[in-house]
């Protein structure tokens, strides 16, 4: 109980900006369970907002060394990989984050950034879907993906993710956006 209750608040410290004492808290996790990956998950996110990448980096590995199978270790270190321009590397990293959870959003979002890159538009849209197999109604991902077929000039495709969308929310203001560029792509 002592160890969820120091990493939860070393999750809500981090995220509202209070890096030394998530460090703390995540420090003290750490020392009550020294076998979890999960206070150096937090480690390495909190010292990726200092911009500490080569000692978040060490935390990543030594939390894979703890949970090979960690999608948020992997998201972080491809997280660290995209802050250092290796594009290509993070990509990887992403995947196999998504290849572990495909509803790691953190992870999702990394991977459409590093594959519009790369210009890799396939390997977005095949997380995107997957993501969606999951959570169908989500909106800001159906609008990813109707956008992201739409850039491959996929326009039947794009028509048909926008129209699943509208059923969740029909004035969603970039889709219908979205959906003016499309007819005029067509011709209409």
């Amino acid at each position: 109980l002592q160890f969820d209750i120091y990493q939860q608040l070393g999750e809500c410290y981090t995220f509202t900006g209070d890096i030394d004492k998530a460090l703390e808290h995540f420090h003290t996790a750490r020392k009550l369970m020294p076998t979890s990956e999960q206070p150096l998950i937090g480690i390495g996110t909190a010292l990726i907002q200092q911009k500490k990448f080569l000692e978040a980096e060490q935390c990543f590995h030594e939390a894979l060394a703890l949970q090979p199978h960690s999608d948020r270790a992997l998201a972080g270190l491809a997280l660290v990989s995209q802050e250092a321009g290796r594009i290509t590397e993070s990509l990887s990293l992403y995947r196999q984050a998504m290849d572990e959870n495909p509803t790691n959003l953190t992870a999702l979002m990394g991977v459409i950034q590093t594959a519009y890159a790369l210009e890799r538009f396939d390997t977005a849209i095949t997380y995107l879907r997957a993501y969606l197999e999951h959570y169908p109604a989500n909106t800001k991902i159906l609008y990813c993906l109707a956008g992201t077929y739409f850039k491959q000039q996929q326009y039947e495709k794009c028509r048909e993710v926008l129209d699943q969308l509208f059923i969740f929310n029909p004035d969603h203001p970039e889709a219908r956006e979205l959906l003016t560029m499309l007819q005029r792509a067509q011709g209409y």
